[in-house]
């Protein structure tokens, strides 16, 4: 809340990183803040603050899950992440990767595309445009899937 303070005008706010929250038993939350303005005016001394306060552990998984769409044919092999500005993993498909770091390794600076690093996996990956009147927040959608494997196949075709 104290970088809501230090808003320019009530044109601005601030949107924190996602962290556990000591006001929600240590849940992960996303805050977006903006300082209060006398008589509601953009140029108006400031008279407090008002921040929200997003359950992103719900929101969070919501995106990998609902919005990734991933087939079920692909899940075995296929990883939803979403990164925040410092590639901390603030959402995933699978738990494990949750509040670790994945290193975006795109050729030429590329903003959206896709790779193959040395371990043979495809790395999709786009930086998000944001929501409604919200900014990215520099943050990047990815998608790893691993090929498929001889066992893999065998598997599906049951041999």
């Amino acid at each position: 809340m104290k970088a809501a303070k230090n808003t320019q005008s009530g044109d601005y706010y601030i949107g924190d990183v996602v962290k556990p929250s000591v006001l929600h038993n240590s849940a992960d939350t996303l805050v977006y803040a903006t300082g209060i303005r006398l008589g509601g005016k953009t140029s108006a001394p400031l008279m407090g603050m008002l921040g929200v306060y997003f359950d992103w552990a719900n929101q969070g998984q919501s995106i990998v899950y609902k919005e990734a769409n991933a087939l079920p044919a692909d899940a075995e092999c296929t990883t939803e992440l979403l990164l925040d500005g410092d590639g901390m993993v603030i959402a995933a498909s699978r738990a494990e990767f949750v509040h670790t770091h994945f290193a975006l390794t795109p050729p030429d600076g590329m903003k959206r595309g896709s790779y193959y690093p040395n371990d043979g996996t495809l790395v999709a990956f786009a930086l998000t445009l944001g929501n409604e009147n919200y900014d990215g927040l520099g943050w990047s959608g990815v998608v790893i899937q691993r090929p498929e494997q001889d066992g893999d196949i065998r598997h599906r075709l049951v041999i």
